[in-house]
């Protein structure tokens, strides 16, 4: 949970497990200051402290459950209104640091893991929010479902990092993927909830160990699961309260499946639920929910006395007839909130909202535009109406407009309309003066101050791409180097059809064919250019085709292209070694090693292509690879005498820093464990410097794959 306070902050992700009776302490009354803290808590503690005196992160379940994971290769970051906080680690799994942050505003929190594999270090899990620091103590749930785990993918196979962790398989390794299946999931709304407009819960769906929030359609709440094929496999079903803050579970179901297998579908019935009841008062929490009495409180039961002191039937429940008389009738009034996204906002379709009552998050209805919430309070009761309407970029979350409203509810059925008017667009997250709203309309980033829009009208070139030829079922990979030109403007590539992914560090493409398609059948689907701030502006497409190898022993696919980027590199002068962020090489004295791993098995046709990045070091002339027979060397050597090798391939050029270059080379081999050495030597002109592995662009190198045209 996320407490808002004057001081620090105290962050804690959640397992997704209830809290305590004794985390539901009364919240305390706000400091007069002009700084608070943010201390989040997770879900499975039981005593949230009300002094949050640093920041405590702790490393969610799914990490730590991991045995090939040393706990002492993770790392965590926190950035908190644009401030990166350091972290410093404890045995015990937790990250600790400390951060201040404006009171009464809205703070941006992202969280990131990562693991630190041979040497390189690999995204786990993120998560990022928009946090308001209001003036009272607030508590903000960090579930599990909320992490992202899916969209991080080291070596672009379309299996997440932690996916491979788990399951053992090398994630940097785009040949080494464990078997993977995609599986639906239809959640039933629990008998009874059909019928109510009430949307103040969600649903979280859990697939193995992959879990996320499914959105709702119709009565039905639905998702598609990418999860490995793993027998058995529990999945499960939780549906959670959003009227508390706290975010609880208040009905589920769970069932082991002994086998799982691709595009089947999961559904769990409105009648296997299994009801939670905290109060104890004989309702159920989430009939509770529906009616809008307190879950917590059992004194809003059943109440099945008659007499004078039930009143409306608000007892204890075990009223028998006989009352006192002393009874206090109660009467509540629903009232309905109705708003609009402004109409000065562009793009409304991917705009979000919040909606809380006296801080209390409440769930909308959308009919395109405009938004309606139904909310039961007390006869005559004065409530604050807050709403927030936000967007995301890159995966950042922003506000772009808020509005407040305090309002005596005076009588049933009463509705409550915002107007444009209402809503305050002063939202200027970067602190650039330029609003976020604007720059959301201009395309430029509203998290990033003084970002440029993409340029209007942008043209981008894109070459054909060579059909690819292989099995059903078959993943396929393809570098498209300097494929795409947009004249320098920020693009990226995306498709909807077959498990399509890019990769935009090595700049390869890769989709799956499907299991199902006919030998000899030809597959195509287009991949739009599109601008990276709005992904309805597309600026070009392009197909891809694939020949699906045919039923004989014969066939005519074309080689396959897979891209590995340098796992080892240095430069050499005198036979003295420098592992620098830059690779220097002249046609005296300095040679660059690079050392790539590639799979023992794959069938090289001995052609590929080795793209480098060009460092601050400018020079020209000519630059020759070659490719020594095998000798060992490491990164952490003093010395490495480098053996005399034919050239596979050279290039000449006035090298520019920044640039991209790519050789073609030819005579590739590998040796017996699959490594290829490659030596860069210059043989005239002025000495140039690469930008090594450690820099973040080091170089990759891409080889043509022979067909396989196995018998089907």
């Amino acid at each position: 949970m996320l407490h808002l306070r004057n001081r620090r902050v105290n962050f804690r992700p959640s397992a997704g497990k209830a809290v305590s009776d004794a985390s539901r302490r009364p919240v305390a009354t706000w400091f007069a200051a002009s700084v608070t803290a943010l201390c989040l808590a997770g879900c499975e503690s039981t005593s949230d402290r009300d002094e949050a005196d640093g920041l405590n992160l702790v490393t969610p379940d799914r990490i730590r459950n991991i045995e090939a994971i040393d706990p002492a290769a993770v790392s965590a970051t926190a950035t908190v209104n644009g401030v990166e906080v350091a972290l410093s680690p404890s045995a015990n799994g937790t990250f600790t640091g400390n951060v201040v942050v404006p009171a009464n505003s809205v703070v941006p929190v992202s969280i990131e893991f990562r693991e630190l594999v041979n040497g390189q270090s690999l995204i786990l899990a993120t998560q990022s929010q928009q946090v308001s620091t209001g003036a009272a103590d607030n508590r903000v749930t960090l579930r599990r479902a909320t992490y992202d785990f899916d969209a991080h993918d080291a070596d672009g196979d379309s299996v997440s990092n932690i996916v491979e962790r788990e399951e053992n398989t090398n994630p940097l390794d785009a040949n080494d993927a464990p078997a993977m299946v995609n599986v639906n999931v239809a959640v039933d709304l629990p008998a009874g909830v059909a019928t109510t407009p009430t949307n103040n819960y969600s649903v979280e769906a859990a697939v193995g160990n992959s879990i996320r929030v499914l959105p709702r359609s119709g009565n039905q709440f639905q998702g598609s699961f990418f999860t490995a094929r793993r027998s058995p496999v529990m999945v499960s079903a939780n549906y959670v309260e959003a009227v508390t803050g706290q975010q609880l579970e208040v009905a589920s179901q769970s069932y082991e499946l002994s086998e799982i297998f691709d595009q089947q579908t999961i559904t769990f019935s409105n009648t296997g639920y299994t009801l939670t009841d905290r109060d104890e008062d004989g309702q159920s929490d989430l009939s509770e929910v529906i009616a809008g009495t307190s879950i917590f409180d059992n004194g809003n039961g059943n109440g099945n006395g008659n007499g004078n002191g039930n009143g409306d039937g608000n007892g204890d429940g075990n009223g028998d007839g006989n009352g006192d008389g002393n009874g206090t009738a109660t009467s509540e009034f629903s009232f309905t909130s109705t708003f609009d996204v402004p109409s000065v906002i562009q793009n409304a379709s991917s705009v979000y909202a919040e909606y809380r009552v006296d801080g209390a998050l409440v769930g909308l209805t959308r009919n395109a535009d405009s938004y309606a919430a139904d909310t039961i309070v007390d006869a005559g009761a004065i409530v604050v109406l807050d709403v927030l309407l936000q967007d995301n970029f890159n995966g950042s979350a922003y506000t772009l407009a808020s509005a407040q409203k305090t309002v005596p509810v005076s009588s049933d059925g009463q509705v409550v309309q915002f107007s444009e008017s209402d809503f305050t667009l002063q939202f200027d997250t970067d602190g650039d003066n330029v609003l976020n709203y604007v720059e959301r309309a201009q395309g430029s980033n509203p998290l990033v101050a003084d970002s440029e829009p993409p340029d209007a009208g942008v043209t981008c070139n894109v070459s054909d791409i060579t059909a690819q030829g292989v099995e059903a079922g078959a993943t396929v990979t393809q570098s498209i180097n300097a494929f795409v030109n947009c004249n320098g403007a920020a693009f990226e590539l995306a498709a909807t059809d077959f498990q399509f992914s890019w990769n935009s560090a090595d700049n390869t493409i890769q989709w799956t064919v499907p299991a199902t398609a006919a030998p000899d059948s030809q597959l195509s689907f287009t991949v739009d250019v599109r601008n990276p701030a709005n992904a309805s502006e597309v600026y070009a497409s392009f197909p891809v085709n694939t020949t699906v190898a045919p039923a004989t022993d014969s066939c005519d696919a074309a080689p396959s292209t897979l891209s590995f980027a340098v796992d080892k590199d240095l430069h050499v002068q005198n036979s003295k070694v420098f592992n620098e962020v830059q690779l220097r090489v002249d046609a005296v004295n300095r040679q660059t090693l690079l050392g790539f791993s590639v799979p023992a098995n794959t069938a090289l046709t001995g052609n590929g292509t080795l793209t480098l990045t060009m460092g601050n070091d400018e020079g020209d002339g000519t630059i020759t690879v070659s490719q020594p027979d095998s000798f060992p060397w490491l990164e952490s050597d003093d010395e490495v005498q480098v053996p005399q090798s034919a050239s596979i391939g050279s290039l000449s050029n006035d090298w520019i820093t920044g640039q991209q270059y790519q050789f073609d080379l030819s005579g590739l081999r590998q040796d017996a464990s699959g490594v290829i050495t490659l030596v860069l030597t210059q043989t005239a002109g002025n000495d140039v410097a690469f930008l090594a592995r450690e820099n973040g662009n080091g170089a990759v190198l891409s080889v043509e794959v022979a067909a396989d045209c196995k018998i089907k």
